[in-house]
């Protein structure tokens, strides 16, 4: 068994004198237990070991086990620790190891000195769950190539099958209430041949700001034809798209549905039609974007609908939303959603997308807060806030240390003659899509975007001076 981490070691007073001019500021958080990005946060004091391991496996998603034996109580205080080093300090001179599993299910065993010990399984803490989280909801996952009745499973468990993903091997079940969910959460977490997770809803983003007649856009770009693989891609999760106008239509490719395909669209433009719209007049202010006109016609924009005709969407969508985008060899993902909930699924993807080289941004969210939003808080993507018209940390914008870039938290968007205003980290999101876009089709490696786009809209570069 690979171990993550082992320790036999207590946490010192050294270390916690270290942090204790932080607990003034610290204690008054709303959270004893962050775990962030990069980053994780504890003030705890004498807490049962389960109870702590309960909101790790809250917060992490893992499947924790502990040996039966063990009955320590935790106290430890540090801030902006490693994930390797906060389970060393929360742990203590326990014995652990953290064993990677099938699309991204880690599982965490805590033990005295072996971990065939560790056979009691943590249940997710309730009060840790994020406030997105669908409470009569289940995913299970099965490992690749194995076939189960998954609806005869659900049944048993007076649940159903609302969706199926073939390529994930992914179940969407649905219980009457959140009482039958967690009786087959509780029954399903004993067996070794399947995954759970949870599932979180996504609200359908909208514009907000009123329409104003405007003249016809007139875009400098002309459309390249491609071939199979001179295009640039870049796959815009999102609400379904609207044609747009002139020489920008040209750029769209044809729409995959997650879901059904609505019947119909508003008159004013949609999310996904002011996000590629954003994109798309993001790429052409690139660096040498004028000299090489000709390279930014490769782009093309491959819009993947995971709202259809509803309200809201669900991790299960943005997951198979996500892996149709790397299934069609995008070399951009841009993710204009977030919540408070952590998807094992949703991690999987994206450690796949990072593998293949693909740069995936995603909104830090308008809440404002300086809480995790995922997916944008997962390592493997690229976390985008807002800034206002003065280059300044706009007010609506989530902030804090799982952020990487910002960027304009506004755009104009022009559709059918009228002129809206698209607002929030999902525009700045798009904004620095098409950033990477534009640099990619001018001949730049993936790690030379990628260091161009942290450079470039570091979150510690001065704001611009009112009047540039």
């Amino acid at each position: 068994m690979t171990k993550f981490g082992l320790s036999r070691r207590r946490i010192t007073p050294i270390l916690v004198c270290c942090v204790c001019i932080f607990l003034s500021a610290f204690a008054d958080s709303r959270h004893d237990l962050v775990w962030r990005k990069n980053s994780v946060d504890a003030s705890i004091e004498d807490w049962p070991l389960k109870s702590l391991l309960s909101r790790v496996a809250a917060a992490t998603g893992w499947k924790v086990y502990v040996d039966p034996e063990l009955e320590q109580h935790v106290s430890v205080t540090f801030r902006d620790a490693s994930q390797a080093e906060a389970l060393r300090f929360l742990l203590g001179n326990m014995n652990y190891a953290l064993v990677p599993g099938s699309k991204g299910h880690a599982k965490l065993y805590v033990y005295k000195s072996s971990a065939a010990q560790a056979t009691s399984l943590v249940l997710p803490d309730k009060i840790s769950k994020a406030t997105n989280l669908i409470a009569n909801e289940l995913i299970v996952t099965l490992p690749p190539g194995t076939k189960k009745d998954v609806e005869k499973l659900a049944s048993e468990l007076n649940g159903k099958v609302m969706a199926k993903s073939d390529g994930l091997n992914a179940y969407r079940l649905q219980f009457p209430d959140e009482q039958t969910a967690q009786k087959a959460r509780e029954a399903l977490a004993q067996r070794e041949d399947l995954d759970i997770q949870d599932n979180y809803s996504f609200q359908r983003p909208t514009l907000t700001s009123a329409a104003s007649t405007s003249p016809a856009a007139v875009f400098p770009i002309d459309p390249k034809p491609v071939t199979q693989g001179s295009q640039i891609t870049v796959a815009l999760v999102d609400t379904p798209i609207q044609p747009l106008d002139g020489k920008m239509k040209d750029f769209i490719l044809p729409s995959v549905h997650v879901l059904d395909e609505p019947a119909s669209l508003p008159n004013d433009p949609t999310h996904a039609t002011s996000m590629a719209e954003t994109v798309l007049n993001s790429m052409v202010f690139t660096k040498d974007a004028d000299q090489k006109a000709a390279q930014l016609g490769n782009v093309r924009v491959l819009p993947i609908d995971i709202y259809g005709a509803d309200n809201s969407t669900t991790t299960f969508e943005v997951a198979q939303g996500l892996y149709k985008a790397i299934q069609a060899n995008a070399q951009v993902i841009n993710l204009s959603l977030g919540g408070t909930g952590e998807s094992p699924m949703v991690d999987y993807l994206l450690a796949m997308a990072k593998q293949k080289q693909i740069l995936v941004f995603a909104s830090a969210g308008n809440t404002p807060t300086t809480d995790a939003t995922w997916p944008a808080a997962n390592p493997n993507a690229i976390a985008v806030t807002a800034t206002d018209w003065n280059g300044d940390l706009a007010s609506y914008a989530n902030r804090g240390s799982f952020v990487d870039v910002k960027a304009p938290g506004s755009a104009r968007v022009i559709y059918n003659g009228q002129t809206y205003i698209s607002t929030g980290t999902s525009t700045a999101t798009a904004f620095v899509s098409g950033q990477a876009a534009g640099l990619a089709a001018q001949g730049l490696t993936t790690a030379q975007v990628q260091d161009a786009i942290l450079r470039n809209f570091n979150m510690n570069n001065p704001p611009l001076q009112k009047g540039r």
